[in-house]
């Protein structure tokens, strides 16, 4: 997932993007703000959310057999969920270091508010669900230590 290939900021974008693009989209994480992350991801998803279709809902289309010809915009939506939930999380589980992973969770939290700042319940769900998903919510100590800040 490149958070830099929105087209309409391309002249300005290019130079920080390419220095970001050869970064490991975790370690990412450890120069991006949370309220930047979160407005980066909003205009990620909205390049793809606004392209939906009322006819791609019908009948639920994204669950028939030819579902990647009625409803391709709605595929891309739940794929791009997908890989942000299991972002989050590897992101946390990555992290060796217990500070790390603290500071790691954090961030996502702070970046799931600023997200519900912008109204972007979707990316909200798909950070939250990350947050949830059973190894990261396993981290019993962490999220001891994490309830002290």
């Amino acid at each position: 997932m490149s958070l830099c290939s929105n087209p309409d900021n391309a002249n300005q974008a290019y130079l920080q993007c390419s220095i970001i693009e050869d970064v490991d989209p975790i370690q990412l994480l450890d120069y991006i703000a949370p309220k930047e992350l979160a407005e980066q991801l909003t205009i990620y998803g909205w390049s793809t959310w606004s392209k939906i279709q009322s006819s791609e809902l019908v009948n639920l289309g994204w669950t028939k057999k030819n579902r990647h010809e009625t409803s391709p915009n709605v595929l891309k939506t739940i794929s791009i969920f997908s890989t942000i939930s299991s972002w989050v999380a590897m992101s946390i589980l990555v992290q060796e270091d217990f500070h790390h992973r603290i500071l790691r969770m954090e961030n996502w939290i702070w970046t799931a508010k600023h997200l519900i700042e912008l109204n972007n319940f979707n990316t909200f769900m798909a950070v939250t669900s990350g947050l949830i998903r059973g190894p990261v919510h396993r981290l019993k100590t962490t999220r001891k230590v994490r309830k002290t800040f």
